[in-house]
């Protein structure tokens, strides 16, 4: 256990400034890509060929894909925490985190947003149907992050994840706030490990089942734990304070028994995503560990194909099906076809969309002020 909680001898070499999360960018590909193959498969465009894969392969490949969602929020709670953790959380400060966050997330989700409005309009044109366009409220609810609140349908199944993340990200930064302002306002000391630790906990009830409801339609505290067991982590990581330590462990803990208890797959994902984490965060292992280039470029444009797949897959596949009869060749066409198209699109979406957005929020940069201790 002592060699658990000191990994100082494994990661001296690695000095946190300069970390390199190339095993996060790494999982994040890996994950985006689950995703679409979940997509393929639920859209019955590739029956023919999952038919030809082992049942058991063809329920990890294809069928669970939407599991890459608890890695994405793990990864989201990890990347947050590790942001601020250097810096002391203010009122100012948190008005700039949540601002560079949605100068980060929006670009490309409202130009996602306008793809799909494009694939419901050539839908509409190649079938002869109705096109079911937002109203103005639909539309702005989805331009808000709202239409979680609003029970608004959808453009795009993905969108959902987008009204969780933000939802996190506000609740983060609150708790962060709370925790710096009991340090100044009563010198409190570990404000942040106990506030970390009450909050974390608030979210196992849900992972177990023993509570249902996300107490307000659209609401993120079904999935908190996950993000949360996250935060634990980077924390552990980026503190290297053994109590950090401790309380991550138990989180990963919490939540492998509550995965099988319920026999859901999601927290068993979040369990395993944020085991893996904390090992390579403790042990150097998050710059070598899926550090290659095309799993890495696979990662930097992950949340252009996460955003744009969805659309591009069902026009790909409907447009093949009109040339190829069915049939196992017909699907290996499509998986190909599909897979160049999401990639390419995401690409060109992450070169002249996503990426002017990021070198946009770095504009909004917060004051760094230096720690009373660096294990708080």
């Amino acid at each position: 256990m002592n060699s658990f909680l000191n990994p100082e001898s494994s990661i001296n070499k690695i000095k946190d400034n300069n970390l390199r999360f190339a095993f996060a960018d790494g999982l994040r590909g890996l994950s985006a890509l689950w995703v679409v193959f979940f997509h393929l498969s639920e859209g019955h465009h590739i029956d023919k060929l999952k038919a030809y894969f082992p049942p058991t392969l063809s329920a990890v490949l294809f069928d669970s894909g939407h599991l890459g969602v608890a890695t994405f929020f793990v990864l989201s709670g990890y990347v947050m925490a590790y942001t601020v953790h250097q810096y002391d959380v203010d009122l100012r400060f948190s008005a700039k985190f949540i601002l560079r966050r949605l100068i980060r997330l929006s670009p490309p989700y409202y130009f996602a947003i306008l793809v799909s409005i494009a694939f419901l309009w050539l839908k509409s044109k190649v079938t002869g149907g109705v096109a079911s366009f937002p109203n103005e409220i639909g539309l702005a609810s989805h331009l808000l992050y709202f239409q979680g609140f609003l029970k608004i349908p959808l453009l795009n199944t993905v969108f959902w994840t987008l009204c969780i993340e933000v939802q996190f990200y506000h609740a983060f930064v609150v708790m962060v706030f709370f925790s710096d302002w009991l340090t100044k306002r009563f010198k409190f000391a570990n404000a942040r490990l106990y506030t970390i630790c009450i909050f974390a906990l608030l979210g196992p009830p849900w992972a177990f089942g023993f509570i249902l409801t996300p107490i307000w339609q659209g609401g993120f505290i079904t999935f908190w734990y996950s993000f949360m067991v996250g935060v634990s982590v980077s924390w552990a990581v980026s503190s290297r304070d053994k109590s950090f330590i401790i309380f991550s462990v138990i989180m990963v803990f919490l939540v492998l028994i509550a995965g099988f208890t319920t026999l859901q797959g999601f927290p068993l994902m979040v369990t395993f995503s944020a085991a893996i984490i904390l090992y390579a965060g403790l042990y150097g292992k998050m710059s070598t560990w899926l550090n290659w280039q095309w799993l890495q470029g696979l990662g930097l444009i992950s949340y252009s194909l996460y955003l744009l797949h969805n659309p591009i897959t069902g026009a790909v596949a409907n447009l093949i099906r009109r040339f190829y009869a069915e049939g196992i060749v017909t699907d290996l066409i499509i998986s190909a076809t599909t897979l160049i198209a999401c990639v390419l699109s995401a690409w060109m979406a992450f070169k002249f969309i996503e990426r002017p957005s990021i070198r946009w929020s770095h504009t909004v940069s917060p004051t760094k002020t230096g720690r009373k201790s660096d294990k708080i």
